[in-house]
C-alpha cells in the first residue's frame, strides 16, 4: 500500500509547479550582487540574437552609400540597446515583484506536495 501511495503522490507532482519552486529556491538563494552579474552576463549573450533579428528587418542599402549606411548602422545600434535596456529592466521588475525570502520557494513546492 505505502509504494501505490508513493506513486500517487509523485504522479499528481506538476512538473511546471516543480520548475516553478526549484527555479525560486535558486533565485532567493542567490546574493543580489551575483543576480545582477548574471543579469548582464545574460544580456550579453542575447544581444547577438536581438542585433540579427534588427539587421533582417531593416532594409537593404544600395551599395556606395556611406552615408546612408553609417547612419543605418547607428540606427540599428541604438535600437539594440533600448531593446536591450527594455528586457533588462523588465527582469529586474520581474525578480524586484518576487520578493523572494530565503523560504518563499517553500510555498510554492508545498502547492504540489
Amino acid at each position: 500500500m505505502k509504494d501505490e501511495m508513493k506513486e500517487q503522490i509523485l504522479n499528481q507532482l506538476d512538473p511546471i509547479k516543480v520548475g516553478e519552486a526549484f527555479t525560486s529556491f535558486v533565485v532567493s538563494q542567490t546574493p543580489n550582487d551575483d543576480l545582477m552579474s548574471y543579469m548582464e552576463s545574460f544580456r550579453q549573450k542575447f544581444r547577438p540574437f536581438i542585433l540579427k533579428k534588427l539587421k533582417e528587418k531593416s532594409p537593404p542599402v544600395v551599395d556606395g552609400d556611406e552615408i546612408v549606411k553609417q547612419h543605418k548602422g547607428n540606427e540599428i545600434k541604438r535600437e539594440l540597446e533600448q531593446a536591450s535596456t527594455r528586457v533588462m529592466l523588465d527582469l529586474e521588475q520581474m525578480i524586484e515583484k518576487m520578493k523572494l525570502q530565503k523560504n518563499d520557494w517553500l510555498e510554492i513546492f508545498s502547492e504540489i506536495v
